[in-house]
């Protein structure tokens, strides 16, 4: 991995884990997205989770509809949280 890979890995695992996930959980998935940042998105997959318009509630606040926040999907409303 790349210093900035690393940086964007351990980032990515923290909040996992304050959002709920176990150490293991957060470092799986984290380790199953670096693939997709490296390789261009796969086609636009993301998590809501990633997207700002995902609410304290689990609700999308775009659409207005539960949110999957760990579940990777298309979504022509994702904008990535800063």
């Amino acid at each position: 991995m790349t210093p900035d890979e690393i940086e964007k890995f351990d980032r990515r695992t923290k909040r996992l884990q304050r959002e709920g996930m176990n150490e293991m959980e957060a470092d799986k998935l984290a380790e199953r997205l670096l693939p997709r940042d490296r390789e261009g998105g796969w086609d636009g997959m993301h998590l809501c989770f990633e997207c700002k318009h995902l609410g304290k509630t689990r609700k999308c606040l775009k659409a207005g509809e539960v949110a999957l926040p760990f579940t990777l999907m298309r979504c022509d409303g994702f904008e990535e949280r800063a």
